[in-house]
């Protein structure tokens, strides 16, 4: 959503909020396991039991940190060719276009609001200095 200085700003808190509950891949990166499983993920394909032996945890405990990823989307699971029985697990990027997003609309939103406040404390110094308000225009972030 756009920002727009029409709306209230509980408005626009609010609705961050509620795009975090519906945001499934943001919920399961909440845990440092997980994280760092996706992490390991990006570099390349690996599959459970490889995972298992970089962290000290618990085969089993892998095991649904990555079934809880996949139910998610953030991995998907595959097979390779030659060996059926190996399941291989990667990130899905797309997956982390919507964390991503999220992250921009929030970064968006407490730029303008510090611009905001930036705007009414140079106003309230040339006030109290009797001094002439000099406007400074913000760069905009560019988009990725």
């Amino acid at each position: 959503m756009p920002l727009d200085k029409e709306l209230p700003v509980w408005y626009l808190v609010n609705n961050m909020v509620n795009q975090i509950s519906d945001a499934a891949p943001l919920d399961v990166l909440g845990d440092r396991t997980r994280r760092r499983i996706v992490v390991t993920l990006a570099a390349r394909p690996r599959p459970a039991g490889e995972l298992a032996g970089l962290f000290r945890i618990t085969k089993p405990a892998v095991s649904r940190h990555l079934r809880l990823l996949r139910a998610k989307g953030v991995v998907e699971e595959f097979r390779i060719p030659e060996d059926g029985r190996m399941r291989m697990y990667r990130i899905q990027p797309h997956a982390l276009d919507q964390v991503r997003r999220w992250t921009d609309e929030v970064h968006a939103f407490w730029d303008h609001q510090l611009n905001a406040f930036a705007e009414v404390a140079r106003e309230d110094a040339a006030r109290m200095l009797k001094l002439p308000v000099r406007k400074v225009r913000h760069r905009r972030r560019r988009k990725r």
